[in-house]
This record gives C-alpha cells, structure tokens and sequence, in this order.
C-alpha cells in the first residue's frame, strides 16, 4: 500500500509537472502571439510618429521662412523710408539753394538799377549844372 501511494503521488507529481509545462508553453506561445500582433501596431504607431515629426519640421521651416520674408519686408520698408527722407532732405537743400540763389540775383539786380539810377541822377545832375 505505501508502494502504491508513492507510486500515486509520484504520478501525480508527473502529471502536475506536466500541466505546468503545457500551461507554461501556453503563456508562452500565447505572449508570442500578443508580441506579433502588437508589432504591427508598434510599427504604425513609429510610422505615425515618424510622419508627426517631419510634419513638425516642416511646419517649423515655414514658420521660419515666413518669419524670414517678414523680416525682409520691414527691412525694405524700412529702407524706403530711409530714402524718401534722405531724397526729401535733399529736395529741401536744393530749394534753399535755388532760394539763396535767386535772392542774392534779386539784391545784386537791385544794387545794379540803384547804381544806375545813381550814375543817371548824377548825369542829370552835371547836365544840368
């Protein structure tokens, strides 16, 4: 009888072994399966992502080529400007110029038709002396 309950116990201990080894195989194949239907997921998901970040860049590289043109922009504004107000200056001198220039020929044109109204009131003066 202790032969038999050993050789019981010693089955059973087979067979519980046995079902922890086919449990274990199972889990095992069955993680496997998960890993393999995961890894397409994983995949897309590293695709998307991938795809996300050159969308980024992108969006980022506009910003800054229109952050550029802008820059540009008010730098040729600012520009013009710059030349409007130095080609106003410059009207401004030439008009004081041509001013200066026509008032010093107004005074010497007086002073000539005062020096001969002179020189002719002293002809007048001696012709009729």
């Amino acid at each position: 009888p202790e032969k038999k309950a050993a050789e019981n116990e010693a089955a059973a201990k087979e067979v519980l072994e046995e079902a922890a080894e086919k449990e274990s195989a199972e889990k095992e194949a069955e993680q496997k399966q998960e890993a393999q239907n995961e890894a397409p997921k994983r995949a897309l998901k590293g695709k998307e992502t991938v795809e996300k970040d050159a969308a980024e860049k992108e969006l980022t590289r506009k910003e800054s080529a229109q952050k550029g043109a802008t820059q540009r922009v008010a730098a040729e504004k600012e520009n013009a400007v710059e030349k409007e107000a130095a080609l106003n200056e410059a009207a401004q001198k030439e008009a004081a110029q041509k001013e200066a220039m026509e008032k010093d020929v107004a005074l010497k044109d007086a002073a000539e038709k005062d020096a001969a109204e002179k020189e002719a009131t002293k002809n007048e003066a001696v012709m009729n002396a």
